[in-house]
């Protein structure tokens, strides 16, 4: 087995943590990079989506959504049929903080 696929082991790099569970770097060194740098669009998912509340799963996820969300001007958040009537564990937002949704059918 290779490192890279072996659960008990985690990667550093520079100081950043990365997360095999969600292929992204996360941490505090992460989250301060994210809450410098604005953003004109932002394009966002969600693991679920229930009446007007989005749900997010990672605790991870969670916080780097939130720092997005702060410094974007422009939201548009993206969801297929699949995820519509679930909830999940965190609640990441509403859906009147976006400028628009846009929703597909799951293929």
């Amino acid at each position: 087995m290779g490192l890279s696929r072996n659960p008990n082991i985690k990667s550093y790099i520079s100081w950043w943590s990365f997360s095999k569970n969600n292929r992204s770097f996360v941490g505090v060194i992460t989250e301060n990079t994210i809450s410098q740098v604005p953003s004109n669009i932002l394009f966002m998912s969600s693991t679920s989506l229930d009446g007007t509340k989005l749900y997010t799963h990672d605790e991870d996820v969670f916080r780097f959504k939130s720092l997005f969300m702060q410094n974007t001007d422009q939201k548009y958040y993206l969801v297929d049929s699949s995820k519509i009537g679930k909830k999940s564990l965190n609640i990441q937002a509403d859906l009147n903080e976006f400028d628009k949704c846009f929703c597909g059918s799951k293929t």
